[in-house]
This record gives structure tokens, C-alpha cells and sequence, in this order.
């Protein structure tokens, strides 16, 4: 019986290239680890030492899905205004319509589809008239720390995941990490508070790696195996909550000491979770994870009693130089000075930033970086479409409020590293639940559940534009 094994090659690309062209045989592969021998199991290695015996993330939340999928750019945008301008414009086109619109095997100006929430058809978007009003405009979450629109249109995209819409409400979270393929240096996981795209985590590489808390928007049904809380709440001797358990998770996989100690073990998905014994343990390591959620919601979930929802810990990063609003000025660039601790957009700058915060990373992406790629003059992204190519004239005002936000998301997260690293140097260095006295999920527990599109005879608006 063959056994079958993998190999990896580390090091630059340089120094990859120079190794590969060392290799004629198999054989001079030196670093080959064993896989698993059953041959319906992933093609990854086989988990090795303590880390083996913990459960998996897919095992304790046991509803996993892929983020939203437009396969289009265009109907995603940082700015609401984008979003109508694109709509205006791709209404007005006759004969390059479909063109702009960037067809796809499953959708295109001809396709007629129906509603993500109502109980209808929708008019192809050929037939639509020019002065057709603008679809619904809703919040969304882009990338990791990365707020942006979308038309909430089923004509516009290809995999919109309607369950996600159907379930989403403001008790709502997700997870989002690498649940599919390694994971890289900073936090294992992310959140976010509103719905992700695909790619949500990392940018890229983006798959069945979202896991939503609840199995319904009234946050009653949780999306964690059935019987684990019971079992978590008498080893404790205390109540485990839906929310109590995920902040536990959370807090694990945000520190990115864990990312380091694990780094070779990662490279297996998923990623799994070492759970104390030790009820203290459990419930302050939980409430560090609380504090992550409420701060990486922008202040909208886990909110602490005397605070108000939306509200974020206030960092130390002020506006130095105001960004100028005038079309004129619109920033085309931006640079970081580490040694100044400034961050120039354009001609405005916002100070202190530390290296760290700045460096922050999460498997690769910078988000604040990132963030700032997304509304440059010329921003980034695909333009597939001309449609990619409406950009803002003016730098709102509103841009800037959400980049100190986020700048403050960023350092109140570096400032809980440590924290963060002592809770997990705990419940290391403690008693261990093992993944074999857990309860396991059912086959139907990991089943999307379901949902019921609603007459329209009951239409009301779900989303404020």
C-alpha cells in the first residue's frame, strides 16, 4: 500500500528556484512528511505532538461557507455615490451594454433571475429603462478591517449566497480565517459584522472560509455543535454562552503568537483550538476575545455595558494635516515615515502610527495599506469593466473618519498582544480538553440552513442606501 507524503520547499524565490533545479529524483527531496493514509482525506500532512489532539475549528462550528462571489468588480465600491454613478452609467448603455456589465457563464444582461430576498422574478437588466431606479445599497465586508458597498442585486452577481442575507441581522458575526489551506503570519482569524466576500480574510485564496455564529438572525439557533456548550458548561461548573465560547476561539486564533508557535502545524487545515479546563481560564481568555470582537466590529457587536454601540477604544493617531476635500487634490499616493511615525495621504498626514501597526498583517495582507490601496486616485483592484474605471473626484470626509478608525482598531489590537500571548502561554502550560472527549457534529449539522424567500406582499426595506 502506497503511503502518500509531501514535500515543501522554503526560502525566496530565488533561493526556491536554485533548490528545484538541484532536484532529479524524489529522492532528493529531503524534508518529506507523511500523509494521511486514508484516501479520502485531504492531500496535507499528518497533525504530529499535543497540537494533534485538539479539535478542529470545522468540529466545534460546524456550519462553514464561502463568502459572497460577484465574479464582477464594479458593483463593490468604498463610496455609496460610486455605486449609483456605475449604476446610472451602465443603464444608459445601448449596443456595449452586456460589455460593461462583464458576463459570465451565470449571469449577464439577458439572464433573468430572482430576488435575493423576495418571492419574484427580476427584469433583465437589457429591459430595463435608463432612469431605472438604483438597487439596494448595502454595507459589506470587503477585506479584513475593510468596510465597503454593494449593489444588493441578484442580477449583478453570480454567487451572492442568499442564506448569508437571509440569516444576517445585528446579533450576527463571522468568523473568517484559512479554513481550507495554510495559514500565514498575524491573527489566524478575522471578523466582521457585516457580510463577507469570499476573499474577506486575506485577499485572496478565498474559499469555504466563513463561519457565522448563528444559524439564524434572531441569534437564537448557534452554529456550534450540538452538545458542547452543555459539556463546556458542566466542566465549568458555570453557563457557557453561544457568544462566551466564540470570544474564547477568537481570542485564541487573534493572537499571533499562536500563528508563530504553530506556524508549521497551520500549514494543515483547519486550524485547531486548544480549549482549557480551567473555568477562570476559559472566561477571561473569553472576555479578551469580547473586547477584540467589540473593537474589530467598529463598536457594533459584543458591545461592553457603559459603552455606546458604534463606539471604538480611542487610540492615540490624530489628523495632523487635514486631507484636502477639493477635487483638485485627490490623493494619488501615500507613503509611511517610520522614523517620523507619519502616515502622508496625499497632502494630509495622521500621526503617531507605530511600525507595528502599520506592519500589522493578517496572512499577507496589510490592511491599513490595503485600505488605502482601495481609494487611491487610481485605486486598486481588477478593472474588468469600464465600469471599474468611475472613480471618486473628491476625497470624502467620511474617508477620513473610517481610516482613524481603523488606524485605532489596529493599535488597540497590537496593544493587546500581550495580553493576548500571556492568556495563551496559559492555557498551553494547563490542562487541555482533548478533540476525543468532545462532542462531534452530525452529518446534518454542517448543512446550510434554510430559509424561505418572503412574498411580496410583505415587501418592506430590509437596507437603508
Amino acid at each position: 500500500m502506497y503511503c502518500r507524503t509531501r514535500a515543501k520547499i522554503n526560502g525566496t524565490k530565488e533561493e526556491k528556484l536554485e533548490q528545484l533545479d538541484k532536484i532529479s529524483y524524489f529522492s532528493d527531496i529531503k524534508e518529506w512528511r507523511k500523509s494521511s493514509s486514508n484516501w479520502y482525506a485531504p492531500f496535507f500532512p499528518e497533525a504530529k505532538g499535543n497540537y494533534s489532539k485538539w479539535p478542529k475549528i470545522t468540529d466545534l462550528f460546524p456550519w462553514q461557507i464561502s463568502g459572497f462571489q460577484l465574479k464582477r468588480i464594479w458593483p463593490i465600491a468604498p463610496h455609496p455615490k460610486l455605486l449609483k454613478k456605475r449604476w446610472k452609467t451602465l443603464l444608459q448603455r445601448t449596443s456595449d451594454k452586456n460589455d460593461y456589465f462583464k458576463p459570465t457563464r451565470d449571469r449577464d444582461i439577458k439572464k433573468e433571475t430572482t430576488d435575493i430576498f423576495y418571492d419574484k422574478k427580476l427584469v433583465p437588466l437589457e429591459k430595463l429603462p435608463p432612469n431605472a431606479s438604483c438597487p439596494t445599497i448595502a454595507t459589506i465586508g470587503y477585506r479584513s478591517f475593510d468596510r465597503q458597498w454593494v449593489l444588493l442585486d441578484n442580477r449583478l452577481g453570480d454567487f451572492f449566497r442568499k442564506v448569508l442575507w437571509h440569516h444576517h441581522s445585528e446579533k450576527q458575526i463571522y468568523l473568517t480565517s484559512r479554513l481550507t489551506g495554510p495559514v500565514g503570519q498575524g491573527p489566524a482569524a478575522t471578523i466582521s459584522e457585516e457580510v463577507p466576500e469570499m476573499c474577506y480574510f486575506r485577499g485572496s485564496y478565498g474559499a469555504k472560509d466563513v463561519i457565522p455564529l448563528w444559524k439564524d438572525k434572531d441569534g437564537s439557533i448557534p452554529n456550534i455543535t450540538r452538545g458542547l456548550l452543555e459539556y463546556l458548561s458542566n466542566i465549568y461548573g458555570k453557563t457557557v454562552k453561544p457568544e462566551a465560547f466564540f470570544s474564547y476561539c477568537y481570542a485564541i486564533m487573534s493572537c499571533c503568537n499562536y500563528t508563530k508557535e504553530f506556524f508549521k502545524e497551520l500549514e494543515i487545515p483547519p486550524p485547531r483550538i486548544p480549549i482549557t479546563a480551567d473555568p477562570e481560564l476559559f472566561f477571561t481568555t473569553s472576555y479578551l476575545g469580547k473586547e477584540l470582537i467589540w473593537a474589530h466590529s467598529f463598536g457594533k457587536r459584543f458591545v461592553p455595558e457603559g459603552e455606546t454601540e458604534g463606539n471604538i477604544p480611542r487610540g492615540k493617531a490624530k489628523v495632523k494635516c487635514a486631507i484636502p476635500l477639493d477635487p483638485g487634490n485627490y490623493p494619488e499616493d501615500y507613503h509611511f515615515n517610520e522614523g517620523k511615525e507619519t502616515l502622508y495621504i496625499g497632502d494630509g498626514a495622521i500621526a503617531p502610527i507605530s511600525s507595528e501597526v502599520w506592519d500589522f498583517q493578517v496572512s499577507g495582507l496589510k490592511p491599513l495599506a490595503k485600505w488605502l490601496d482601495y481609494r487611491m486616485k487610481n485605486p486598486a483592484g481588477k478593472k474588468s469593466s469600464p465600469l471599474d474605471k468611475i472613480f471618486l473626484k473628491e476625497w470624502p470626509h467620511n474617508f477620513t473618519e473610517e481610516l482613524l478608525r481603523l488606524i485605532w482598531i489596529l493599535e488597540f489590537t497590537v496593544e493587546k498582544q500581550q495580553e493576548l500571548n500571556l492568556s495563551l502561554n496559559e492555557v498551553l502550560a494547563n490542562d487541555l480538553l482533548s478533540a476525543e472527549v468532545l462532542p462531534k457534529p452530525d452529518g446534518n449539522e454542517g448543512k446550510s440552513p434554510s430559509y424561505k424567500l418572503i412574498p411580496t406582499s410583505k415587501k418592506k426595506a430590509l437596507y437603508d442606501d
